[in-house]
């Protein structure tokens, strides 16, 4: 991984073989984020997908692997508690055949590069345990 510190953020190439997810968590902690959001751009050789099933309050996932575009990538970082931070990412895919494909990424190993930009927001965001929808969402109304 590649970074360089701008006004409002961070520009941070991750590069092959590393994993996007723990990258940008692993980044986050190092710097000292408190909160922000991130765009991605790049290309995949395997990704963890999901979706929320909230009848069941549970994740369902699938892995897709081959030669995969990342379309689109947008995510949230917050903390759910003082060590933990969390990075929300949500992406769209292609892979040879044209055809998208899109949830929540778990894990993604990255082939070429992946192209992040980082928006800092300087102030602290927690999530807190939902228990009627069953996640960790934001504390809006808690200044930290």
């Amino acid at each position: 991984m590649k970074s360089r510190h701008t006004e409002k953020g961070y520009l941070i190439l991750i590069e092959p073989g590393e994993e996007i997810v723990s990258t940008i968590s692993a980044f986050v902690v190092a710097n000292n984020i408190a909160a922000g959001t991130f765009t991605a751009i790049g290309a995949v050789s395997s990704v963890d997908l999901g979706y929320y099933e909230l009848a069941e309050k549970e994740y369902h996932w699938k892995n897709f692997q081959g030669t995969i575009e990342i379309a689109s990538g947008i995510g949230n970082i917050a903390w759910l508690d003082d060590d933990t931070p969390i990075v929300h990412f949500h992406g769209v895919f292609s892979g040879s055949d044209f055809v998208a494909f899109a949830g929540h990424v778990r894990h993604a190993i990255v082939s070429a590069a992946c192209e992040v930009v980082l928006i800092d927001y300087r102030d602290r965001l927690l999530r807190k345990m939902d228990k009627t929808i069953g996640l960790n969402l934001w504390e809006c109304d808690k200044k930290n």
